[in-house]
């Protein structure tokens, strides 16, 4: 469920590029904070995550780690909150270093309803960002997982894991988000496919 978690990161952290210079190097850690749960939260209006889902784009044979039967909810999921996930994630062979994701973020134009690309800038949007073990190491496990022998640390072992309800504890975006977008994270290891996974959703802040 790493990928979830980091797309998920990524929502605010891809907006960032509509940021002066300054108020992105100041953001430069807000993958990591949202991941590890820092808290973001600023006043008590919180953001909804609205008619969120969560779609495998790659052919499953394909990957070594293929997603299946994720289902997110509530709906809407407020920020700061709880999403609770549950799925199975089918890991065919270990994997690890040099692990990476690539991102492609579409943002709905609220004039002409088209979908714009946002083009990576100063590392946010659509980026290719490596050294994913490195970032995955500086964050704390959740304990369902651990139970299960998915400790969220490079290397991966390989096996059928099965999550009945994940209870992901999610803190407020560190920047302000609004609008409906479409992210598109492919993880590679070593050249190789893990995962590909897509999320549509509307942030209303």
């Amino acid at each position: 469920m790493f990928t979830l978690c980091f797309v998920l990161a990524l929502v605010a952290y891809a907006y960032g590029y509509h940021l002066g210079a300054d108020e992105m190097e100041t953001r430069s850690d807000s993958i990591l904070k949202f991941m590890s749960n820092g808290n973001q939260n600023v006043g008590a209006k919180k953001t909804q995550l609205v008619n969120f889902s969560f779609n495998n784009c790659a052919d499953p044979k394909a990957e070594i780690a293929p997603l299946s039967n994720v289902q997110i909810s509530p709906d809407p999921i407020r920020l700061p909150g709880v999403a609770k996930v549950s799925g199975n994630i089918a890991i065919k062979s270990q994997f690890g270093a040099p692990l990476q994701a690539k991102l492609n973020v579409w943002e709905k134009n609220q004039v002409n309803k088209s979908w714009d690309y946002i083009e990576c800038r100063g590392s946010l949007g659509s980026c290719t960002y490596s050294g994913m073990c490195t970032l995955m190491a500086e964050i704390d496990c959740p304990d369902a997982l651990k139970k299960l022998g998915f400790n969220c640390k490079c290397p991966f072992p390989a096996g059928n894991f099965s999550i009945p309800q994940l209870e992901v504890p999610l803190e407020k975006f560190p920047i302000p988000v609004n609008g409906e977008f479409k992210i598109k994270a492919t993880v590679t290891s070593g050249g190789k496919l893990v995962t590909c996974a897509q999320v549509d959703i509307n942030i209303v802040d």
